[in-house]
């Protein structure tokens, strides 16, 4: 057999033996001269029997002496590359036989299996949170170069080769991985693997294994002997960031000689704490970076929703109108238009645009250009609203939730078509009654190929009004998070019994920015409303 004598992970000295009795110990007498007072003067022996096998039995307990980080108390069975940790030392017994390594390690796999649990071995070190820093100078001035290295990167993928090429020759590693995921992601968005050669390789399949303790439970993993035939050790560790885990770094090795135990978890600990930091800053940079261009393209879309937006409600005989729209803090959705046609009728459309921003723009201006040419036209509500999902259909999810109503001043007929679930429509009697109309539950434009908008009616007698509002209220909430609702815009109408819609929407805007102070109106919150004149 042959003992690789390590003093705080560093080789000291190699001791071979072909039988008999080797004493251990703090002793100069003993055969394996541990030089350290604490120990005791002759800790334990190694012991081969007449089957060939390798026994340690301990001599004093005073100062625990370990196989694979279990603490013995008498005699127990040594295996190939067991590793035997007394004090600051650690003893690597290797067998020397006729049988190759791969016949060693194969034994030595058959004998661990036993002891697996969930796939992971019961040997396995587990460090759930961070572990305290406690590594060699030479390890802090080497990740020093690292980090030196790794500053003046500007993107996230040009940091990852140097990483991994760090810790493949830090640690005498086969292969590295490492995959990097942004705060709010489920999955990697930037992965790679190398190998000793430098070489790209695919991902490593014994990380898939600890990657759910390394990334969901933040654990910092070493795994000395790995059940698995080409691969000797490895280690998997978190890369924290200030708003969590930003993923993981893996390292493994082939080489039998030097498994990886725990000064090498917190030397990998350290290091891919060190790696994350730069990461995590060029993520904060890039999230500045988005947040400024979401500022400019929010700006630009406000700007494009207030230019489409008419300047000035017409008048027509017989009906008093009225609209509002208050501005949402972290989205631009809602459109609104009003018309007079030929015929001495209103064409009213209220719309929701659900589409990335860079898109908004363009079906604003779309649902305008639209809108506007079929009123000329006359065609009906819900034949615009084909004709504009055959315009606008897509795959990429962009939608537009509406309702767009013909209103006749004379009888009071109302003809509408409601799209989606996002704009809602209702009926306010000349005493106050507020009659919400039901969602038919028809897809908003731009979701389906042929869907079957229908014609609806509804009649308002004199003194009654036609309230049209977008759903923003119901994400407009107070200090206490209670939303204002779409029940609320509906109190506030019919509280506004016997003033003009314009008097009742001033108010109703007053009472809004009163209710929201202090809590938040993410969506735009836009009201049309439309009173009937008594006969």
């Amino acid at each position: 057999m042959r003992l690789l004598i390590l003093e705080n992970q560093r080789l000291r000295k190699t001791f071979r033996a072909d039988g008999g009795t080797i004493s251990i110990g703090s002793d100069a007498k003993c055969h394996v001269h541990l030089p350290d007072p604490r120990l005791g003067r002759h800790q334990a022996d190694l012991l081969l029997d007449d089957d060939g096998q390798w026994w340690i039995e301990i001599r004093d307990g005073a100062i625990p002496t370990c196989v694979n980080r279990a603490v013995q108390k008498s005699r127990t069975l040594l295996r190939h590359a067991d590793e035997i940790e007394i004090g600051d030392y650690a003893l690597r017994f290797f067998l020397e036989s006729d049988k190759s390594r791969d016949e060693l390690r194969q034994e030595r796999l058959v004998a661990l299996g036993k002891q697996h649990d969930d796939n992971l071995p019961l040997a396995t070190i587990i460090r759930k949170d961070e572990p305290e820093v406690r590594v060699s100078p030479e390890v802090l001035e080497q990740t020093t170069l690292l980090l030196m290295r790794l500053a003046p990167l500007g993107t996230i993928g040009d940091t990852l080769e140097p990483i991994l090429r760090f810790v493949l020759r830090m640690f005498d590693a086969s292969k590295a991985w490492i995959g990097v995921r942004k705060p709010d992601s489920r999955e990697f968005d930037w992965t790679l693997g190398l190998s000793t050669a430098g070489k790209p390789c695919v991902r490593p399949s014994y990380s898939t294994l600890l990657e759910p303790r390394c990334v969901a439970g933040a654990q910092h993993l070493c795994v000395p002997d790995v059940p698995v035939a080409s691969v000797v050790s490895a280690m998997a560790t978190p890369l924290p960031g200030e708003r969590g885990n930003l993923g993981m770094l893996y390292v493994e090795t082939d080489n039998i000689d030097m498994p990886f135990g725990e000064a090498e978890l917190m030397a990998f600990s350290t290091i891919a704490r060190c790696a994350a930091m730069p990461i995590d800053a060029l993520m904060h940079k890039a999230a500045a970076h988005r947040a400024a261009a979401i500022t400019t393209e929010k700006t630009i879309l406000r700007a494009t929703q207030d230019a489409v937006t008419i300047n000035a409600l017409p008048t027509i005989e017989g009906m008093q109108i009225a609209a509002y729209r208050r501005m949402g803090e972290e989205t631009v959705t809602d459109y609104y238009d009003i018309l007079t046609t030929r015929e001495k009728k209103l064409a009213i459309v209220v719309a929701v645009i659900d589409a990335d921003l860079l898109n908004t723009p363009r079906f604003f201006a779309e649902l305008r250009a639209a809108f506007r040419y079929s009123a000329l036209y006359k065609e009906a509500p819900h034949t615009f609203a084909r004709a504009l999902n055959w315009l606008l259909y897509n795959t990429a999810g962009h939608q537009i939730h509406m309702i767009v109503a013909h209103v006749d001043p004379a009888n009071g007929q109302v003809d509408y078509c409601i799209t989606g679930r996002r704009v809602h429509t209702g009926r306010i009697t000349a005493d106050g009654e507020g009659q919400l109309v039901r969602l038919a539950g028809h897809p908003p434009v731009g979701a389906d190929r042929n869907p079957q908008f229908e014609l609806n009616q509804l009649m308002l007698e004199p003194g009654q009004s036609l309230l049209i509002c977008t759903e923003g209220a119901k994400k407009a909430v107070n200090r206490d998070g209670e939303p204002f609702g779409i029940g609320g815009v509906e109190d506030e109408v019919c509280d506004g019994l016997g003033d003009t819609p314009g008097h009742v929407l001033r108010d109703f805007a007053a009472d809004l920015a009163e209710y929201i102070e202090g809590g938040r109106q993410p969506d735009d919150v836009s009201v049309v409303l439309l009173q009937r004149n008594d006969a």
